[in-house]
């Protein structure tokens, strides 16, 4: 705990989440209820999956490759711009100082 905190650098307040924000609104829980219903059943536990399709939380498949690109694109690119630059750099002095290919025999 002491080493997560500090990798951290910062502290994490947790606030516990209220159970009467979350509600069977969804269009997928609203179908299971009406699903079961229709079954003569009743799921008194569907509230306990609400949490998972909070906008807060659940995420449309185009939402998610949407922040997946716009979000960790730039990351990726500027990483692979700069091991670009340093593999060549590495590349033309290891080739000058006499360990390269240029000096096989």
């Amino acid at each position: 705990m002491i080493v997560s905190s500090s990798l951290s650098s910062g502290s994490f307040t947790w606030v516990k989440p209220n159970w009467k924000d979350y509600k069977v609104e969804h269009p997928k829980l609203v179908r299971h209820v009406k699903r079961l219903q229709e079954l003569g059943l009743k799921d008194p536990w569907v509230r306990n999956y609400a949490w998972l399709y909070s906008p807060r939380i659940y995420k449309t498949p185009w939402q998610l490759c949407k922040s997946c690109f716009f979000n960790r694109l730039p990351h990726g690119l500027a990483i692979a711009i700069v091991y670009t630059f340093c593999q060549s750099a590495f590349i033309k002095w290891y080739n000058e100082n006499g360990y390269g290919e240029a000096h096989a025999h």
